[in-house]
């Protein structure tokens, strides 16, 4: 069995339909899979706005999409992270001001540390600690707004290998639902 980490819409996908793998993740932003693919979503993580502390936002527990509507954004370059990029655009719903556009995502932190612009990320992006950075929920965003990380496998041939594997994904997912607070271990300065 092999696994391709890559999005079904690409070199992942076209493994898949080649037959050349049985099994892959992608990261989704709530695309849809090829009807010949099977997926189950594995992981869903939501976007926060991403504030320096001495921004106006940063002391409200959490933020509209609307009060951002004549902030001035920092996001990473389309093309590093296209589909987040469009994904980030569409979840405005308005036109952002976009200030600077950066190549990677700690410059992008630095920059919003620095109070040059505000951000929207997905919030795994909690994990890379940058000093300055606040993060907040967003308040008038749907769930279903959110960066899914699916497991995707052909819906016509399931080997008992690649049956065995999801059993597995299912098995310490129901652990993680368990254990899980929403916030890194030890980070609860992150929140706030």
């Amino acid at each position: 069995m092999a696994i391709a980490p890559q999005s079904p819409t690409r070199a992942g996908g076209q493994a898949l339909q080649k037959q050349q793998i049985q099994i892959g993740f992608a990261a989704s932003l709530s695309q849809d899979i090829p009807t010949e693919f099977d997926s189950e979503v594995i992981q869903s993580v939501p976007f926060v706005a991403v504030f320096a502390p001495q921004h106006r936002f940063a002391s409200q527990p959490s933020v509209t999409l609307h009060a951002l509507v004549n902030e001035p954004f920092i996001f990473c370059q389309r093309k590093s992270a296209s589909d987040l990029y469009d994904r980030i655009i569409q979840l405005c719903g308005f036109s952002p001001l976009i200030r600077q556009e950066v190549s990677d995502i700690r410059m992008l932190l630095g920059l919003v540390a620095a109070n040059l612009g505000v951000s929207l990320l997905p919030a795994s992006a909690m994990t890379l600690y940058t000093q300055g950075i606040v993060y907040r929920p967003l308040a008038d965003v749907n769930v279903d707004i959110a960066v899914e990380t699916v497991v995707v496998w052909r819906r016509e041939e399931i080997s008992p290998l690649v049956q065995e594997f999801l059993v597995a994904i299912r098995e310490v997912l129901e652990q993680q639902k368990k254990t899980m607070t929403g916030v890194p271990e030890g980070r609860d300065d992150l929140m706030g």
